[in-house]
């Protein structure tokens, strides 16, 4: 038990340390930058997905039935664009999978840090 209980002395001076305390809040800094990133992801997938794609598909059919310059062609050109381009649905999505897979790394991180104080 001697061990235990050095190791949970140890702890705790680690934990009180002015290094490690720096150490955490550049951590919880690091953390608020990967949630600002995923709320502004999670917004833009959201617009996207529900706002803009419906109504611009909407517009190139309306488009594509009333206009004798905008063919099939042109509406798939569009519609490729508005899923595929740098702005695009698909590329959104992939954003916001990339911060939440940082956003899960970086909370274990932080917690086995606080758990183990190193």
């Amino acid at each position: 038990m001697q061990f235990f209980e050095d190791f949970k002395r140890e702890r705790q001076l680690r934990e009180t340390s002015p290094d490690f305390q720096d150490a955490m809040r550049e951590e919880i800094r690091e953390l608020n930058e990967i949630l600002d990133d995923f709320n502004i992801n999670a917004k833009r997938v959201l617009t996207l997905s529900f706002i803009k794609a419906p109504t611009e598909l909407l517009g190139n059919a309306l488009k594509t039935l009333y206009s004798k310059k905008y063919t099939a062609g042109s509406y798939m050109s569009d519609s490729f664009k508005l899923f595929f381009k740098k702005d695009g649905i698909f590329h959104s999505t992939g954003k916001l999978s990339a911060n939440s897979l940082h956003l899960s790394g970086k909370l274990s991180k932080i917690g086995i840090r606080k758990l183990l104080a190193i």
